[in-house]
C-alpha cells in the first residue's frame, strides 16, 4: 500500500480543513458573501445585495441560532429591508435578532441594545410611536448600565426618546429628557474643554 507523503497528507489536511463542509471552510464563504453585499451596495445593485445577503443567512442557519455569525445575518438583513423601505420584513429580522441575541448574550449585553435602537428607530419610521417607547427605554437603561449615566451616546437616544414623546403628545416628559439630554452635552463639553 502506498503511503501518502507528509506533504501530501499536510495538504489533503489542509483542503480538507478549507472545504465548504468545514466550519472555517463555512465561516470564510459566508464572510465572502457578506463582502461581495458591500461590493453590490456600493455598486446600488440592490438585487445582487439581496441574493447575497439571503445566501449569507441560509449559510448561517448551518452554524445554528445560538451563533453570532446567524444573528449577524439576520441582522443584515433587517437594515437591508429597512432601507429598501419593507418595514414589515425588516421588524421581522431585527424580533429574530433580538430574540437570539437575548439567549446568546443575556438581557444586558451592549450589542442587544444597539439591535433594540434599531428597531426603536423602524417603529418611530412607521409611526409605531407607543412601540418605540419601551425600547428606546430598555436601550437607555443597557447603555447607562455599560457605560455610565452620562456616555456620550444618551443625550443622542434620549433625544430620540424625547421625539417619540412629542409624537405622542407627552410634551412634558419629551421636555424632562431633552433637559437632560443638553445638561450632559453641557457637562461633557466643560469636561473636554477643562
Amino acid at each position: 500500500m502506498n503511503n501518502p507523503s507528509p506533504i501530501r497528507r499536510l495538504a489533503g489536511w489542509f483542503l480538507r480543513f478549507l472545504s465548504p463542509a468545514s466550519d472555517l471552510g463555512r465561516e470564510s464563504l459566508w464572510r465572502r458573501y457578506l463582502r461581495r453585499a458591500d461590493k453590490a451596495e456600493a455598486r446600488r445593485d440592490r438585487r445582487k445585495v439581496e441574493a447575497e445577503l439571503r445566501a449569507a443567512h441560509k449559510l448561517a442557519q448551518s452554524f445554528g441560532k445560538d451563533d453570532l455569525r446567524y444573528v449577524e445575518s439576520v441582522e443584515h438583513l433587517a437594515d437591508y429591508y429597512e432601507n429598501a423601505s419593507d418595514y414589515v420584513q425588516s421588524e421581522e429580522f431585527y424580533k429574530e435578532a433580538i430574540r437570539c441575541r437575548m439567549e446568546i448574550q443575556g438581557p444586558d449585553h451592549f450589542d442587544l441594545g444597539r439591535t433594540m435602537n434599531n428597531l426603536a428607530v423602524l417603529h418611530y419610521a412607521q409611526g409605531k410611536f407607543e412601540e418605540a417607547v419601551p425600547l428606546y427605554q430598555r436601550v437607555l437603561k443597557i447603555i447607562e448600565d455599560a457605560r455610565g449615566p452620562e456616555d456620550k451616546e444618551i443625550p443622542v437616544l434620549l433625544g430620540n426618546l424625547a421625539a417619540v414623546m412629542r409624537k405622542l403628545h407627552r410634551d412634558q416628559e419629551s421636555d424632562r429628557l431633552l433637559s437632560r439630554a443638553n445638561a450632559i452635552r453641557r457637562k461633557r463639553k466643560q469636561q473636554s474643554a477643562g
